[in-house]
């Protein structure tokens, strides 16, 4: 099950409609969220998970700049269907830790 402070590769290009996430991309779900399927129908809701983009290589998280001030970076949050998604292997998620703790400096 996909929870927060997981890594995830998009496997469908079905269920990420509308994110500029492409099959094989890496995200990292920063939340989970509930929202309606329909405006007009609000007792009718999805699981959806909030993630940022990784890079697969350097381990890159595009963490959006929320002061939005000038020289902000341009990266987004995404809301996604989780179906979209899969979680990615320990090794690989063992990497990606190990990526950000060189990127931050910090101990396990």
């Amino acid at each position: 099950m996909i929870k927060a402070g997981t890594y995830c590769v998009a496997v469908s290009r079905k269920s990420l409609m509308g994110s500029t996430i492409d099959v094989g991309d890496y995200v990292y779900v920063t939340d989970i969220r509930v929202a309606p399927v329909k405006k007009d129908d609000p007792y009718l809701q999805r699981i959806f998970v909030m993630a940022i983009k990784v890079d697969k290589v350097t381990g890159f998280h595009e963490v959006p700049d929320t002061k939005k001030s000038e020289g902000s970076n341009n990266f987004k949050i995404y809301m996604l269907d989780p179906r979209g998604l899969e979680i990615l292997s320990e090794e690989e998620t063992s990497r990606m830790v190990e990526c950000v703790n060189r990127t931050y400096d910090t101990k396990e």
